[in-house]
């Protein structure tokens, strides 16, 4: 699935020693000496050549650190995959923190591996592509791989992330639904009935795991289940508020840091709350630094006193 942007990265070549000559170099250049450590056993960064890639605009550090480690591990066995958990971290999908980076996942197709900083799955036949000129599981083989491991809520936003437009396409042109219909020419395996519950639950267009997280939280706090960047019509253009209860004339916006640090975004927000309020909205803002309990008790205030609202009018009719 297409991403909304890219970087250039500069990255490594990695040589061998049998492949040291293919690259201009005297078979000693890829042998481990005390100030030259190889990135894994056999694997030596060359000296002097390195290559330009495009990778996510919001790969990070980590990301970056994997990706290159996986790259040094499949230079010497180039029958390995990226697979499962960190491959599922290199799609850019939102996997929660108490998963570590490290091992990273694998899933060789031929036998074994000994590398260290490996965590080795059962070897098999797996469908893979190149990203990032490395070898990754393809996105229907990880979301069966993690399905078992990640709790229904944490597949929820993943497959928010697979049809959202921070993550995957920016047209909402993939549906839960689609994604489930990649996954039927896998026999019943492990995790498929949560997988299944997930992919119900799942919406397009959801901009960030956090607005995932919020929608999920409303409904389980008994509030009605709100609408997905939902179109409000206003002077200026339409607005696509991250939640929004049309009926009632509520919009929710999470609001993450960069709302409060980027100058030219704060005064976006504000614009943008006035647009909605003067087409007779009630405008939220939802922030990281609010407790859950505040933000349940603050979205059921305005549910509540719009339900009222309605109430009264009606009986004066």
């Amino acid at each position: 699935m297409r991403r909304q942007s890219t970087k250039l990265l500069t990255v490594p070549v990695h040589v061998t020693d049998a492949s040291a000559p293919d690259h201009g170099l005297p078979r000693w250049a890829a042998k481990t000496r005390p100030h030259r450590r190889p990135v894994v056993a056999g694997v030596h960064e060359h000296p002097s050549a390195t290559r330009r890639i495009r990778i996510p605009a919001w790969a990070d550090d980590r990301w970056i650190d994997q990706r290159n480690f996986v790259a040094a591990v499949q230079t010497r066995r180039p029958d390995v995959v990226l697979s499962h958990l960190s491959a599922a971290r290199h799609l850019g999908w939102p996997i929660d923190g108490r998963f570590p980076w490290t091992p990273v996942s694998v899933t060789p197709r031929a036998t074994g591996t000994t590398i260290p900083g490996l965590r080795r799955h059962k070897p098999r036949a797996v469908e893979f592509d190149d990203r990032e000129g490395i070898t990754v599981a393809t996105e229907p083989e990880v979301l069966r791989q993690i399905s078992s491991v990640l709790r229904e809520d944490e597949l929820v936003e993943v497959i928010d992330a697979i049809c959202g437009p921070w993550s995957g396409p920016e047209d909402g042109s993939i549906t839960p639904e689609m994604v489930w219909d990649t996954l039927t020419v896998f026999p019943r395996f492990r995790g498929s009935r949560v997988l299944r519950r997930a992919i119900d639950r799942a919406c397009v267009n959801v901009g960030s795991p956090q607005e995932t997280r919020l929608r999920l939280m409303l409904i389980r706090a008994g509030l009605p289940t709100p609408v997905v960047a939902h179109a409000i019509r206003t002077a200026v253009g339409v607005v696509h508020p991250d939640l929004a209860y049309p009926d009632l004339r509520i919009a929710i916006e999470y609001d993450g840091d960069h709302h409060r640090t980027d100058r030219q975004q704060w005064s976006h927000d504000i614009e943008r709350e006035r647009w909605v309020r003067q087409q007779g909205w009630d405008y939220i803002r939802v922030t990281a630094a609010m407790p859950d309990g505040q933000i349940v008790h603050a979205i059921r205030v305005a549910v509540d006193a719009a339900i009222s609202a309605q109430a009264g009018a009606r009986s004066r009719e």
